[in-house]
């Protein structure tokens, strides 16, 4: 590690007595695991960004708040009841860090990939927190928020420094890799259009959409397309349960497919080159080597493949697909415990929409939530491997989605869901009645059926112990 500046390192410390002061300040009002979950989102992006002065501070901040919602989460709100999708993830995750005890340096292994399955537990932690369907709302918009700033500052320093494009022609602030900006943006994304199509206020409509669509747009100024296929895949199934108005689907699928085309237009550089092309010949090299390293090891993988580039003692190498990462260092048998798990949540996913379709509401459209954090993180790792590292908002996001999975079903729905109000407005066209009888009713018959009532009944007295006024 660097020399630290003595004043960066006081700033960073003062910075982190305000967050825990603010976090106990707020934490009647703001679950506090929410909270961190977000500023573990914008440490998780800033800690990769080397053109940050004290960025390897970060680091460690973003491994304490993750240790933080684990620990605040079991002692405070017994988030250890984890239920069979959480396992399952778990259990994925902790025989892809397990891997690295056959590996040549088992011990940095272990430590280097179990960031990941720390990243993914605090993921279900924050899930398995959340008891009221508002208190989801409420953790949402924390989310929300967090994405907000880091839109904000994204676009702001485009503005500030277009030398960030023009450099390799994609964007990469603050020296992030474009591939880690677009994954970070694309993982905001999906949280975001959660807050946009049911959120119960407006504020809140308004702040998501406008995060979506910047952090749409600079995505797409990375030129990194897995990201982009992430965002989609992620935001048409939160999406989902509006086909059913299919205006709105085609007004932001028109308004996204119009920003593309100006896009590619005006922008310069290798960005809209990329994104005209559908080759993957940029990944052929390092899946190349995944290969080699499995055919060395089929049955097992090497259980870590590390490199010295980047980092003294070692770092983990990156295949550019999760599968292939498998591949290589788990093999065969990584590839099956992979392909059961997928199978094994998308399963239990299945089961829980078929549950939640009887019941409807917030839990519902939450159901598509999981869905789809789960299935935009594996269908990215087809083409990167980073959602495998502890760093990354994706690995939370697979936690997020599984603790879901659990957690819903247990999920007290207190909060009025707003798409109740189109519903409201559709009984005259349906002729309902007030009661929900279909049909309507004829007020003199209903009124004559109450004189009926009320003439067998006359006489009777419901209290026949009570003294006569």
């Amino acid at each position: 590690m660097q020399d630290l500046d003595p004043t960066i390192l006081l700033l960073l410390i003062g910075v982190g007595l305000i967050f825990h002061v603010a976090i106990a300040a707020m934490a009647r009002t703001v679950n506090p695991v929410a909270t961190l979950g977000a500023a573990f989102m914008l440490l998780a992006a800033f800690s990769v960004a080397d053109e940050i002065p004290g960025f390897q501070m970060l680091k460690f901040a973003r491994i304490y708040v993750t240790v933080l919602i684990v620990v605040v989460g079991f002692m405070f709100y017994r988030a250890y009841s984890f239920g069979p999708a959480s396992l399952i993830l778990l259990g994925f995750i902790g025989f892809y860090v397990g891997a690295a005890a056959w590996g040549p340096s088992p011990v940095r292994g272990i430590i280097i990939k179990g960031l990941t399955f720390q990243t993914v537990l605090a993921g279900v932690t924050l899930a398995l927190v959340i008891r009221t369907t508002s208190e989801l709302q409420n953790s949402m918009r924390m989310l929300a928020l967090a994405t907000a700033t880091f839109a904000f500052l994204g676009i702001t320093e485009l503005a500030r420094n277009p030398g960030a494009i023009t450099a390799i022609g994609r964007y990469g602030p603050w020296g992030m890799n474009p591939n880690r900006f677009g994954q970070t943006a694309a993982s905001m994304v999906v949280l975001c259009t959660f807050v946009v199509f049911n959120d119960t206020a407006k504020f809140w409509r308004l702040i998501a959409l406008g995060s979506v669509s910047t952090l749409a747009f600079l995505t797409l100024l990375a030129g990194a397309r897995g990201a982009i296929g992430m965002a989609a895949i992620g935001g048409f199934a939160v999406a989902f349960p509006l086909l059913k108005r299919p205006w709105v689907v085609a007004f932001f699928g028109g308004a996204g497919a119009g920003v593309m085309a100006i896009f590619m237009k005006l922008v310069q550089g290798a960005t809209p080159t990329r994104l005209n092309e559908a080759s993957l010949d940029t990944r052929e090299e390092p899946w190349s080597d995944a290969i080699g390293h499995f055919r060395d090891s089929p049955l097992l993988g090497k259980g870590w493949v590390a490199s010295e580039s980047v980092r003294e003692g070692g770092s983990t190498v990156n295949f550019h697909s999760i599968y292939m990462q498998m591949l290589a260092e788990t093999g065969m048998v990584g590839i099956v415990v992979i392909a059961v798990a997928m199978l094994a949540l998308a399963f239990l996913g299945l089961r829980l929409w078929k549950q939640q379709l009887a019941v409807g509401g917030m839990t519902l459209r939450a159901t598509y939530l999981a869905g789809a954090l789960i299935a935009a993180v594996f269908a990215h790792g087809a083409v990167e491997s980073a959602s495998l590292a502890g760093s990354t908002v994706a690995a939370m996001l697979m936690g997020i989605g599984a603790g879901l999975i659990d957690r819903l079903p247990k999920l007290v729905d207190d909060l009025p869901d707003r798409h109740a109000k189109r519903a409201r407005s559709e009984w005259s066209e349906h002729e309902y009645d007030e009661h929900g009888y279909e049909g309507g009713h004829d007020d003199q018959a209903w009124d004559g059926h109450d004189e009926d009532w009320h003439d067998e009944h006359r006489g009777d007295d419901p209290h026949p112990d009570r003294e006569p006024v």
